[in-house]
């Protein structure tokens, strides 16, 4: 087994564990060259590895029951965000693909409020299923509806969810699975994402709300500088 792609797993799953991110976390690192197709496919289904595995394991802490009273928060957010992630990936269809989304933002808004889908939305066309899923998704729950960090985490994660499998769709399973078959050291990185989710959770029940908070601001501020840095090298590339 891989030590490194078993440490970079058990890493992300605890951030799945612990606070409820998913995408926005996971890499593949070592496994396929950055920015290829390959990657792209291995880092959208450990996401949806690692989000299951924490929803799961976090569901002793953070109940369903407890989740069922905010399924207005899923609703909103969830409609918002395919129809921004749809609008994405139909952008070579211009003004029709533009209309569609619109019109779908429009009966969402009416069905569970406007605030919850436009910030879904914003999500979804940002992150076309390949970045900042629960890292956005969670501080968003936080801010909009006042909800505390480990109700917000796990509501992430039930959105999270349809959000990844929308990424994969694009892609045909038989042709997912050959990918995931033919890159062994995935297999490392899936069995450290479900251990590390466990121990996020243990972590879960020990941790105040105050530290998972300032743990989530801290990565915030961390993605913020990555993404700018990113932004920046692309442009200065550009420049020259």
């Amino acid at each position: 087994m891989n030590a490194y792609s078993f440490s970079a797993g058990v890493v992300n799953g605890l951030m799945g564990g612990l606070l409820g991110l998913g995408g926005a976390t996971v890499r593949a690192p070592g496994l396929a060259p950055p920015c290829s197709h390959v990657t792209a496919v291995l880092r959208i289904f450990a996401a949806c590895l690692v989000v299951v595995a924490a929803w799961m394991c976090r569901a002793k802490s953070v109940p369903l029951e407890q989740l069922a009273g905010h399924l207005d928060v899923v609703l909103s957010l969830l409609a918002g965000g395919l129809a921004g992630i749809w609008w994405r990936f139909q952008q070579q269809h211009g003004w029709r693909a533009l209309v569609a989304a619109v019109a779908l933002l429009a009966v969402a808004q009416a069905l569970h409020g406007a605030t919850g889908v436009l910030a879904g939305a914003l999500i979804g066309m940002v992150m076309g299923c390949d970045a900042a899923v629960g890292l956005l998704l969670a501080p968003a729950i936080i801010l909009l509806y006042g909800l505390d960090i480990k109700v917000a985490g796990s509501l992430a994660l039930m959105i999270s969810l349809p959000m990844l499998l929308a990424g994969l769709v694009r892609v045909p399973l038989k042709e997912t699975l050959a990918i995931v078959r033919a890159e062994p050291q995935f297999y490392a990185q899936g069995y450290g994402l479900i251990t590390g989710a466990a121990i996020g959770t243990l972590l879960l029940d020990l941790l105040p709300s105050r530290i998972l908070m300032a743990v989530l601001e801290a990565l915030l501020v961390y993605a913020a500088f990555v993404n700018f840095g990113a932004l920046f090298t692309k442009f200065l590339h550009k420049k020259s």
